[in-house]
């Protein structure tokens, strides 16, 4: 779950399917596992097409795993694989995202299934009171968490797919941007350099000169 993390960051987004596998590695479940996941306890269930309930466990531990891993930073202009999901909203405000992973019963012949989702919750935005939420602490976490899992079992009806558990969490994340700060014509935030400027600071010689 990638967030703004007090940082106004822009990556070049490549959009991917929100299926991992079969035999796909989750990083924090699969590879160095959070042992945290052994410990927790289900915040709900949900019933697949077969008619089994199926355990929905807090996000947390597989969040906590990304946040540990500095080998692939969200750097601004990195060339980013994801499942993508997009909102903008006029403040103040808060934006949340909710994130759940169905873990295949079948992982040899299944692939694992990731389902996003963005919705504005609250109109009034208060500085310091958005924090990360590992599961459903308030109503509207606990039915958006709800309808996450019904979404990934309803998928896996579809695709003839069974899913033994389902991680999911909801999380806040915002970039507050004063609206003076946006020029009406976006021409007006390219540096007023001319040609011959810009030809200067590169250090580039005119036609039929050498530098």
């Amino acid at each position: 779950m990638a967030e703004f993390l007090g940082h106004l960051r822009q990556v070049n987004a490549i959009v991917v399917s929100s299926f991992a596998g079969p035999e796909c590695r989750i990083w924090g479940y699969d590879a160095a596992r959070n042992q945290a996941l052994d410990t927790q306890t289900a915040m709900g269930t949900v019933r697949r097409h077969d008619g089994k309930m199926i355990p929905v466990k807090p996000l947390q531990p597989l969040v906590q795993a990304g946040d540990a891993l500095p080998a692939y930073p969200l750097l601004a202009g990195t060339v980013t694989p994801c499942a993508l999901r997009t909102i903008t909203a006029p403040g103040p405000c808060e934006v949340s995202a909710a994130l759940g992973v169905g873990i295949a019963e079948h992982r040899g012949r299944d692939a694992d299934l990731f389902m996003e989702d963005t919705r504005m919750q609250r109109r009034h935005w208060r500085p310091r009171q958005v924090l990360r939420r590992p599961g459903p602490d308030g109503c509207a976490d606990r039915e958006w968490v709800g309808e996450i899992a019904a979404s990934i079992v309803a998928v896996g009806g579809q695709q003839g797919v069974l899913y033994r558990e389902i991680f999911a969490g909801v999380t806040s994340a915002h970039c507050l941007l004063p609206r003076a700060a946006v020029p009406d014509d976006p021409a007006d935030l390219l540096d007023p350099v001319t040609w011959s400027q810009a030809r200067w600071q590169a250090r580039l010689a005119p036609a039929g000169q050498s530098a």
